[in-house]
């Protein structure tokens, strides 16, 4: 039984190859194993466009069971890759068919799942559209923060500061208390939304 590469097979078989390299699983394997094992072999595709990431991240997690951490730990990937990715599966459907289409991008998405409603996620994305020019990712953060109106000053919590020995700094806070275990984890997801906005082109502001 293949349990994974499939399509490789087919392609052996029509490029008239006798032989292929393959892996043998001995035993029976559960149908959760056989499902847990094509779904990943699924998340290693190139082409795999990023609400079929998700899906995929939520099949595994409810296969095992597992938390999103949990999940992060056994791909080796970012737990905010995880949480940002089951994030885009909230959205209403119509907008997570715009991101399969490419025409939002999954971080301009991600930023509108901090709207509290459809209707306002919506309603962001149809004033990039009356425009006539493509949404980029700084518009919908923009368009964001508007609509979620200014912060609150901050509450009694944790300010720390970290400088680099090119002279940059980057600064943590929190309304509440926190541990560094927290800090390390936010800095962490910090670092992933940058390469994403680097990956983008997104320009400093």
């Amino acid at each position: 039984i293949i349990v994974c590469g499939e399509r490789r097979f087919r392609a052996t078989q029509l490029a008239g190859l006798p032989t292929i390299e393959c892996h043998f699983q001995e035993g029976q394997m559960s149908p959760n194993d056989i499902m847990e094992q094509q779904l990943i072999e699924n998340l290693l595709r190139e082409d795999l466009k990023p609400i079929e990431e998700a899906r995929a991240f939520q099949q595994l997690m409810q296969v095992n069971s597992w938390t999103g951490k949990e999940l992060a730990e056994a791909l080796r990937i970012t737990t905010s890759r995880v949480s940002r990715g089951i994030a885009l599966l909230k959205l209403p459907e119509d907008i997570q068919q715009q991101v399969e289409a490419g025409t939002v991008s999954a971080t301009a998405a991600y930023e509108l799942t901090k709207l509290p409603s459809q209707e306002q996620q919506r309603a962001v994305l149809a004033k990039g559209s009356e425009t006539g020019k493509e949404t980029t990712i700084a518009d919908v953060q923009k368009k964001v923060r508007e609509r979620r109106g200014k912060s609150s000053t901050a509450q009694r919590g944790v300010k720390q500061a970290f400088i680099s020995e090119t002279g940059l700094k980057v600064s943590v806070t929190s309304p509440r208390k926190s541990n560094y275990h927290e800090i390390e984890q936010a800095l962490v997801e910090a670092l992933e939304e940058v390469r994403l906005r680097i990956e983008n082109n997104v320009a400093l502001t």
